[in-house]
């Protein structure tokens, strides 16, 4: 259960970078004006709730599990960020990036046995 929470946590995490990269590409340069758009605005309360939310989780699970049983989880980043920044911002990845993110997650995964 703990390692399930603390993937959820990542992912979670994971969306809130990608959602911080949309919102800064929304509002460009940064303005006060630009924040006080009814899109940014709802979409800085998200990032915000969702970063909370994400870090909370993974108090939680911290607070019941070894790190060293669970930062393996971490490596989800290594994979959901690429995937959302794909499909929310319509973003590009080489091969080589495929390549390395994949070595990465399986390295992490491979430490923690």
């Amino acid at each position: 259960m703990n390692i399930l929470l603390a993937l959820i946590s990542g992912f979670i995490l994971s969306f809130c970078q990608v959602l911080l990269k949309l919102f800064i590409n929304l509002i460009g340069d940064f303005k006060v004006s630009s924040l006080l758009h009814l899109k940014p605005l709802i979409l800085g309360i998200s990032i915000g709730i969702l970063g909370i939310l994400g870090f909370w989780i993974w108090y939680y699970v911290l607070t019941k599990t070894e790190l060293s049983n669970i930062y393996w989880t971490t490596s989800i980043f290594y994979i959901a960020v690429p995937v959302l920044s794909i499909i929310i911002l319509n973003e590009n990845l080489s091969k080589a990036n495929i390549m390395g993110y994949m070595i990465i997650t399986f390295g992490a995964i491979l430490s923690s046995l």
